[in-house]
């Protein structure tokens, strides 16, 4: 039997339809939809109202939002976690189950400046890809290539990078694999770094989670059968340590919280391993 394997885009589209879908129950009043929204009073005691498409955007850290007749003025933004699985929903708290906050990208972190850095100091500015690859293209500055191919969100900008990328995947396919594992296991960070590392976590993880004022899980489907559950926001009240997961294929931390909450935190390539858009993820 032929298994089909889902892409990110595929269940990237999934998902926005089982949204879609989710405030269409809602809104019509059908009995999947009613059942969503008598769930939502018995965890949060209020009302629903309607609710409407919204989210899902890079500038959202939401998926779609509800009203309830108790704050007529007010939208709730909700944050969807589903499974296609009819299955009971176990979990005490969604976010435990390695939801990813956010995808941002890697400028907005020191850590994530000196990884970068290290690794034009290593492969590009030594001329080390240059020579390896026979690239005719001159090699940027180091400022040029972080803002057209480090942080771009897309593929490489600089003309060395773009020949990079062409000439490595015509050749080989792929991306830079093996030049990143051993950049990882050779790149050091010390107490310093980790600390700056707490402190913008904190600040940028709850940035997100505000906008995440409502959860919903759905197990199942939620045009037919699927059990669902509602939870209240959180927030990250402080973050008592981070460390280094080692053994990883990108650099990964691992931030625990005061009371017992634990997510990680990966440095990686976006499009590319080596070639462009330096992210990092918390989740």
């Amino acid at each position: 039997m032929n298994v089909i394997r889902m892409t990110k885009g595929m269940l990237k589209k999934k998902e926005e339809q089982d949204i879609r879908d989710i405030v269409r129950h809602i809104k019509e009043r059908t009995r999947n939809g009613r059942k969503i929204i008598t769930a939502f009073h018995d965890a949060c005691g209020l009302d629903m109202e309607s609710a409407r498409v919204s989210g899902g955007g890079r500038s959202h850290h939401y998926d779609f939002e509800v009203s309830c007749t108790q704050y007529p003025e007010k939208w709730f933004k909700v944050e969807h976690k589903g499974s296609c699985h009819l299955k009971p929903i176990l979990e005490e708290k969604p976010w435990l189950t390695g939801v990813q906050f956010t995808n941002q990208s890697g400028h907005k972190f020191l850590i994530a400046h000196k990884y970068a850095q290290r690794w034009y100091e290593k492969y590009v500015a030594s001329g080390l890809l240059k020579e390896k690859f026979n690239l005719k293209s001159d090699i940027p500055s180091l400022e040029e290539w972080k803002i057209k191919d480090a942080w771009v969100q897309g593929n490489p900008k600089t003309e060395f990078g773009k020949e990079l990328k062409k000439t490595y995947r015509e050749k080989f396919g792929g991306s830079l694999l093996k030049e990143r594992e051993t950049f990882v296991k050779e790149w050091t960070i010390d107490e310093e770094d980790l600390n700056t590392l707490k402190q913008e976590a904190f600040t940028i993880a709850n940035h997100v989670l505000k906008d995440k004022e409502l959860w919903i899980q759905i197990h199942g489907d939620v045009n037919s059968e699927f059990n669902v559950k509602w939870t209240e926001g959180f927030d990250i009240k402080e973050i008592i340590s981070v460390q280094r997961d080692e053994g990883k294929k990108d650099a990964s931390f691992i931030f625990t919280c005061n009371d017992g909450f634990s997510f990680n935190g990966i440095l990686r390539w976006g499009k590319g391993a080596g070639f462009s858009n330096i992210r990092f993820d918390l989740k």
